[in-house]
């Protein structure tokens, strides 16, 4: 029988008894006791009073468990909490670094983050538990059970009766044998070698296991390792899956289901099963809609941030509707969104924001590691302000008379001068010129505007004399010319860490389409407009790289790009109607009913983005894959301040701890 067909049965029939048994045996578990080992997957407190960046006793570790952060790499329950369960425990295994008196009956948890099948793999990350001390600390637990039970025969003849569920290897090749510049292993062994050695030291183990008592094994073979978000951002090639990575864990598993094979036939006393964990794919059938990102914002090792503490001490956004939270509400505009059925799906309502939900900055701002969204300028009092202030307005553009036939905007020229108040305001809360700049030097500066310089100015002949002044080329780069002024301006009062973002597919909106389109097709004259504004954006970002002190970094975002990638790879069963009913300026009717299915519409009203879009984009935008053609020359994780995360291993190392039970 295949792999595949076998590893399935398995763990099918496995489920099948498990939760028969759960509701037919009054309450009592089907194995004497659980014992399990491995690392990061399992692991549920083993490494919280290690030094080691390697713990997640934090949050938003734990988020969605009611007792929080206890140790556990993920929001909820693991995979092995969960066994637990359908195993008939009334609690999770415990781990062996707390475990205590009558608890070892049941079975104990030795897993450890970043340990691996061999001593040195994640140790770079600091301390680990590696495989063989797991099996020390059982022999210890052994030893106790032994002596509580009174003697090794009827330790043995309970521990027959428990199940022994290893996981382990992935930080062997992850954290060991693919990282040439912090391990020997790759230099010294090929693939197959290597692998061969992991499968001997983990056949050793078992055996000691069996020679302690152990009859019932769940061997565990590696996950697609080439999949995951971080190796995907780090070594990936185009947003795909790292090979590489996933043929070391095909041949892992290849040779530890021989590995379980052989261990049946020689040992006829003991059952062993195999679970192929590269079996199968998580794809949209499972309801996952986010497949190759992580849910929090993450560091360069993968670990999630500290929540509450943000990547940058501050966050300045300059734009148009876009990104507006609710600058243009007291405005006299049509240009507005302080009403339903705008904010349907925002926790606050409608509040300014043309969307029914987040703004991509909005998510930006999340996965920056902010706990609130970033006030708009015309709200912020106080100290907000030392946060960061959003100054974006719907309607403005770079240039100032742009968006005036819809009534007041505050253009980017007016965003800078509110800027500049602000300013003033953290310098007198400051005290110190010297301590403002050093301030602000750490923060981030988002521009999104532009789009409206065409839409609302350029390609509106019968109210702006723009098109009759300048050819296409001459107005983009008066455009970029007065955008750099203004950009130069911000680096004046300490700017030094810029985000520039290109213009969409402006010629392919609802709005514009239904206007100027034919048959409903995209105005190409608007994209390519939109296309070459790029362009020169991106020229700039070089330009501004290479002029400024190394102290400064700017990046593009291609939006356009994207755009057209993103309407490829993920269906979108609307892509070019509005989801409200828009009125004559392309806003949303006032308390019209919109569209159910949200998730399904690309635009929310003839001009603006749905939640749903906005956080594709916001995710690419801040976690791009190394080389990505949409952010230039890297992402906003990249762009921002690491030394977080030494403030962050300060505030989950307990450096005054007492030496624990794994020491």
């Amino acid at each position: 029988m295949a792999i595949k067909t076998k590893a399935l049965l398995v763990v099918s029939l496995l489920l099948l008894v498990a939760n028969c048994m759960q509701y037919c045996v009054n309450g009592e578990p089907q194995v004497a006791c659980f014992f399990i080992f491995g690392d990061s997957l399992s692991d549920n407190g083993n490494n919280n009073n290690l030094q080691t960046a390697a713990k997640a006793n934090y949050n938003p570790y734990g988020i969605d468990l009611p007792e929080g952060a206890t140790g556990r790499f993920t929001n909820g329950r693991t995979q092995v909490d969960f066994i637990a369960q359908y195993l008939g425990y009334a609690k999770p295994m415990p781990p062996y670094a707390n475990t205590r008196g009558s608890d070892i009956f049941q079975g104990v948890n030795y897993a450890s983050g970043a340990a691996g099948i061999l001593y040195e793999s994640g140790k770079r990350l600091g301390d680990n538990i590696y495989l063989g001390k797991q099996l020390n600390n059982h022999r210890l637990i052994y030893l106790e059970i032994d002596e509580r039970l009174g003697g090794f025969d009827r330790a043995k003849q309970y521990l027959n009766k428990c199940l022994y569920y290893v996981n382990i290897g992935s930080n062997d090749y992850i954290n060991n044998f693919f990282l040439p510049e912090s391990y020997l292993s790759s230099r010294i062994y090929t693939l197959d070698q290597y692998t061969t050695i992991l499968i001997d030291k983990l056949s050793e183990y078992i055996k000691e296991l069996h020679n302690m008592g152990g009859r019932r094994f769940v061997l565990v073979g590696v996950g697609l390792i080439g999949c995951t978000p971080n190796a995907i951002s780090t070594r990936g090639k185009d947003g795909m899956c790292v090979d590489e990575f996933d043929a070391a864990a095909f041949l892992f598993n290849e040779k530890l289901y021989a590995l379980v094979q052989t261990f049946n036939n020689k040992f006829t006393d003991s059952k062993f099963i195999f679970i192929n964990s590269t079996e199968g794919t998580i794809d949209g059938s499972l309801g996952f809609t986010v497949l190759n990102a992580a849910c929090c914002p993450t560091r360069d090792d993968g670990q999630c941030y500290v929540h509450g503490v943000s990547q940058v001490p501050c966050l300045f956004i300059f734009g148009d509707s876009l990104s507006d939270s609710g600058n243009n509400n007291e405005l006299p505009t049509t240009s507005k969104s302080n009403y339903r059925p705008y904010g349907v799906d925002f926790p606050f309502g409608p509040t300014g924001r043309f969307t029914n939900g987040q703004t991509t900055i909005d998510i930006i701002t999340q996965l920056l590691g902010f706990e609130n969204f970033i006030p708009p300028f015309a709200n912020t009092s106080g100290s907000d302000i030392l946060k960061g202030v959003n100054y974006a307005s719907g309607g403005a553009g770079i240039r100032n008379e742009t968006g005036s036939h819809l009534g007041g905007s505050i253009s980017l020229g007016m965003q800078f001068a509110n800027h500049k108040v602000i300013v003033s305001e953290i310098a007198t809360r400051l005290g110190s010129p010297d301590l403002v700049q050093q301030y602000l030097e750490k923060c981030l500066y988002y521009v999104d505007i532009g789009s409206n310089d065409y839409m609302g100015n350029y390609f509106l002949p019968q109210f702006y004399p723009s098109s009759s002044m300048y050819s296409p080329e001459q107005y983009t780069q008066a455009l970029i010319e007065e955008l750099s002024l203004h950009v130069q301006a911000l680096h004046e009062v300490g700017a030094r860490k810029y985000v520039l973002a290109g213009l969409g597919l402006i010629g392919c909106t609802p709005g514009i389409m239904d206007s100027y389109g034919t048959n409903g097709s995209c105005l190409e004259e608007q994209n390519v407009a939109a296309f070459n504004f790029n362009n020169k954006l991106k020229a700039l970002v070089d330009q501004f790289n290479n002029g400024f002190s190394a102290d400064s970094q700017f990046i593009f975002i291609d939006t356009q790009a994207l755009a057209i990638d993103l309407c490829d790879k993920h269906e979108f069963l609307v892509p070019a109607a509005p989801c409200c009913q828009p009125g004559l300026s392309g806003e949303c009717i006032p308390d019209q009913m919109p569209c159910n299915n949200r998730n399904d519409y690309v635009f929310w009203d003839a001009f603006h983005t749905t939640e749903a879009w906005n956080l594709l984009n916001a995710i690419t935008y801040y976690n791009s894959t190394t080389g990505s053609a949409y952010t230039y020359p890297m992402d906003i994780k990249h762009l921002v301040d690491y030394e977080i995360t030494k403030m962050e291993l300060e505030l989950t190392n307990d450096s005054t701890s007492q030496p624990s039970a794994t020491e």
